[in-house]
């Protein structure tokens, strides 16, 4: 017989998984590609959006539940999907993978599953969160000579001609966790400290950056203004989150959804309930849940 294959699963309490899910951060596609005219305020206000490509909102909303807990597709399978696949699987709680808890989880799993360990200089980069700027970022930012003089005379007027331009030097706000492999860090060249945040160009046009002082000193000024913008959006996004206590309430409210969603969680974690109950009892949110559906 052939041997099955080895899988890891993260797994996390439903409820919160839920909460994650209505918490999610979606880009604004208007403002993934810029140019230095526009206004870095209102990029920051405006870049972030809670629920679908149909169902865009200014804000997370329970009334988006049905949506993640209807469309299987995506979320509450893992059962369904380790029995279609036939595979041997390691659990690992995604508690075990946050702050300070990671680093020797990752030990932990390169034994288990013979990969490289995490160096233990990097210990500190696996204490922080990864995600913090997820919605925001990337940001391309696409520089040209003309927008200098439009700057100069209106400030920041969301004029986008230059965006049509072929002459065009590209940058992208990212931060250090997805930097690609083939792209140069140019943040301490631009005389910039953001924390996580880089500013990544591809080699070709660092050559047409490096040549062109004034176009780069007006970028690293506008970077310095949006980072800051991003900052302070980033407060208030976090004051709009939704949490568990909203959650429980609204599928309170909703029997029909707060009944599909028990047997949804129910298939979903068939095969830990098998192999790790004590996970499961470790759920604080979810064995809440249960207190609603009397079981």
């Amino acid at each position: 017989m052939i041997p099955k294959s080895k899988a890891l699963s993260l797994i996390s309490d439903p409820i919160n998984m839920l909460k994650t899910y209505l918490n999610n951060k979606t880009q604004n596609k208007n403002f993934k590609t810029i140019n230095l005219t526009y206004n870095p305020k209102m990029i920051a206000q405006n870049i972030i959006k809670y629920g679908f490509i149909n169902d865009l909102q200014e804000s997370p909303n329970t009334n988006l539940a049905p949506f993640w807990i209807f469309y299987r597709f995506m979320t509450f399978h893992d059962s369904l999907l380790e029995n279609h696949l036939k595979v041997d699987t390691h659990y690992v709680d995604v508690s075990q993978i946050t702050g300070r808890k990671t680093f020797n989880t990752i030990k932990a799993l390169a034994e288990k599953f013979k990969f490289n360990p995490p160096k233990e200089q990097d210990k500190n980069e696996f204490c922080k969160k990864i995600s913090i700027y997820n919605g925001f970022l990337p940001i391309n930012i696409m520089l040209h000579q003309n927008d200098l003089e439009l700057i100069k005379q209106y400030g920041f007027c969301n004029n986008s001609n230059s965006l049509n331009n072929k002459d065009l030097i590209c940058i992208q706000l990212t931060t250090k966790f997805e930097l690609q492999a083939d792209m140069i860090d140019i943040t301490n060249a631009l005389s910039l400290n953001l924390g996580d945040i880089v500013i990544a160009i591809d080699h070709n046009n660092y050559n047409l950056l490096a040549n062109n002082v004034l176009l780069a000193t007006q970028a690293s000024n506008y970077i310095r203004i949006l980072a800051r913008e991003i900052e302070n959006q980033l407060d208030i996004e976090n004051k709009k989150r939704i949490d568990v206590k909203h959650i429980l309430e609204y599928l309170k409210s909703n029997k029909e959804i707060k009944d599909v969603f028990y047997k949804t969680i129910k298939s979903h974690i068939k095969n830990i309930e098998n192999t790790q109950p004590k996970m499961i009892d470790s759920w604080k949110e979810y064995n809440k849940f249960l207190k609603l559906t009397s079981h």
